[in-house]
This record gives C-alpha cells, sequence and structure tokens, in this order.
C-alpha cells in the first residue's frame, strides 16, 4: 500500500522480485533475498532469468539450498 492505495496483489516471491514496488512501498528485501544477489553480483551464484522471483530464496534454509546446489552443480561462474 501506498497512500492507500494497492501497489501489488500477488504472491511475496513475485512482490519480492519488483524492487521498485518495494522501494514505492518503502520496504527492504529480506535478508536471504539480499544475500542471494550479493551472491549473484560476486559471480558466486549463477544468474536466474526468472522474473517470476520463484528461485530467490526467503529464509535461510533456502538460501543454503541455493548455495548447495550450486556448488554440486558447479553451475557457479569462474
Amino acid at each position: 500500500m501506498d497512500q492507500g492505495q494497492r501497489l501489488f496483489q500477488g504472491a511475496p516471491r513475485e512482490l519480492f522480485a519488483r524492487r521498485d514496488l518495494l522501494t514505492q512501498a518503502g520496504l527492504e528485501l529480506p535478508w536471504p533475498m539480499e544475500m542471494h544477489q550479493a551472491l549473484i553480483d560476486r559471480g558466486i551464484l549463477p544468474v536466474s532469468n526468472d522474473s517470476s522471483g520463484i528461485g530467490v530464496p526467503l529464509d535461510r534454509d533456502s538460501l543454503l539450498r541455493s548455495l548447495e546446489q550450486a556448488w554440486q552443480t558447479r553451475d557457479c561462474p569462474k
């Protein structure tokens, strides 16, 4: 909500994939999502082409699963 106007309706993952809406609503990303993006920015995790936010971790355990999967498949940039 922003000044009584609904900015978004949908799943939380989809909302958190929309940084423009988060900024407009005065919200911040949960720390696992911030860490996930930082790991992508540093080339530790591969870039996701999924704009729905489905592959983005919302909690500690899903972040750890992302790291484990990338490590096991070695799908990380060199």
